[in-house]
């Protein structure tokens, strides 16, 4: 029922709460890294910077993208061509490797 009289100026007694409880949208997130390349100036060599470690080829996939895959394909028992359309809703408009992603359960212990 609405109040007819204003309380904005009446202190606060307590709060009522409520939460929401919610996953993020999941999306493919590409992250680029760069390694710089610069001559020295004496000797005329090339040097080139470093990648961090897990960063092996030009292009590749994440560990928490593999983890994932192989749960819905393996656990969740997701098939082929619902892995095909999550691909393409969560890639941003990058055509992931599928075959790559059905390897990987394969490649997995258990798998």
């Amino acid at each position: 029922m609405p109040l007819r009289h204003s309380l904005r100026r009446q202190p606060v007694e307590g709060y009522e709460k409520r939460q929401v409880f919610e996953i993020p949208r999941v999306r493919m997130e590409v992250t680029e890294h760069q390694a710089e390349i610069k001559r020295c100036p004496a000797c005329g060599r090339q040097s080139w910077g470093q990648f961090p470690p897990e960063v092996k080829r030009t292009v590749q996939y994440g560990a928490n993208l593999r983890s994932y895959v192989i749960y819905l394909k393996d656990y969740a028992l997701l098939p082929y061509q619902r892995l095909r359309q999550l691909n393409e809703k969560t890639s941003s408009g990058y055509r992931s490797a599928l075959g790559r992603w059905l390897a990987w359960s394969r490649s997995a212990p258990g798998g």
